[in-house]
């Protein structure tokens, strides 16, 4: 629970250090840690929503809706979660994490590939 604590701090000040003009897409390059692999010496597929949680971390500062969820009371909600695999994330390999930011009245979603 502490190093994915001091993972989410990172990535919130990363977004409050780089901010961004862009609104989506927002694309982040993370690496697979040995604590993100399993038994195949690849990214446990539990880690791949993992990852998509630490992209937006990032992205809700680096955009500037920190202030807007801190004024307004809002919450983080994840009511829905699809993935489809289409490859393998090796050990030690850089990866892209590309986030579209949709937003539709009172609900904002988040599309990572």
């Amino acid at each position: 629970m502490l190093v994915w604590s001091s993972r989410v701090i990172g990535q919130v000040l990363k977004g409050l250090l780089k901010p961004s003009p862009q609104v989506s897409p927002v694309v982040e390059t993370f690496r697979c840690w040995p604590m993100d692999i399993d038994l195949f010496l690849h990214m446990n597929n539990s880690n791949y929503f993992k990852y998509a949680e630490l992209a937006r971390w990032r992205i809700v500062p680096q955009t500037g809706g920190l202030s807007t969820v801190l004024k307004d009371g809002w919450m983080f909600l994840a009511v829905e979660q699809n993935i489809k695999h289409l490859g393998q994330i090796k050990a030690f390999q850089k990866f892209n994490v590309t986030t579209n930011t949709i937003l539709d009245g009172k609900w904002v979603y988040y599309e990572h590939t």
